[in-house]
């Protein structure tokens, strides 16, 4: 392959199997301003470390649906699969993508107008996907649909991906509430508002936090409690 030419805005980061590349890898070289992440691996059948590629697939799917959540492209991202000894496929594969990537534009972070905002969500579903409980079901996941549980009951795939992206997306509310909390106090109906949420949603969040003794209630105005995080 490095006897094809390649474009020059491009960097290639090796793996020994796709299966490696973790959802937090896409996310921070989003965040720290790549345009767009391709992800290439092994002929689907064809993967030296046997459904690695498969895994893989299903987290870059898993992934586009967190960037598409805070309003970033699920187009910055894609994968292809293709052999080795394709060195001329992974060249054009890698030139689609770039013009691909300029049509779509510049990363969000590196404008000023939405730098902040997304940096901030970008930040959220970091911390929510490299989390204890994310991991380990994500690591579980191609056991309990192929194999089963310990009772040998498989969980269909339609539901284990419900139940990753409800993990997902209630990681992601209380780091987003963590990560506006670091910079002022905010009220709940404020945090609602910043994070896009309902004020119900925010609120139970608000509460499991405060039991994790992560944030608490810093000033009450008006009867309205101001938190803080601790």
């Amino acid at each position: 392959m490095s006897r094809f030419q390649h474009p020059t805005n491009t960097r290639t980061i090796r793996v020994l199997c796709t299966g490696q590349v973790d959802s937090t890898y896409v996310l921070k070289a989003l965040k720290n301003g790549a345009d767009g992440v391709l992800v290439i691996g092994c002929r689907l059948g064809e993967c030296h470390y046997i459904s690695g590629n498969y895994h893989a697939r299903w987290k870059v799917d898993l992934t586009k649906k967190m960037l598409k959540k805070i309003g970033l492209s699920p187009e910055r991202l894609e994968m292809r699969f293709i052999s080795s000894a394709e060195g001329n496929k992974y060249t054009e594969a890698v030139k689609e993508f770039t013009k691909k990537v300029r049509v779509l534009g510049s990363n969000p972070l590196n404008s000023d107008k939405d730098s902040k905002r997304m940096g901030h969500a970008l930040d959220a579903l970091i911390s929510a996907a490299s989390g204890y409980r994310t991991r380990a079901i994500v690591a579980k996941r191609p056991r309990l649909v192929e194999e089963g549980n310990v009772y040998k009951e498989k969980i269909p795939d339609k539901e284990m991906e419900a139940l990753v992206n409800g993990l997902i997306e209630a990681e992601f509310v209380r780091e987003a509430i963590l990560t506006c909390l670091k910079e002022k106090t905010l009220s709940c109906t404020e945090l609602a508002e910043i994070i896009e949420a309902s004020s119900g949603e925010v609120l139970s969040h608000i509460t499991y936090l405060r039991k994790k003794n992560l944030i608490d209630v810093d000033t009450v105005k008006d009867r309205t409690p101001y938190y803080k995080k601790l």
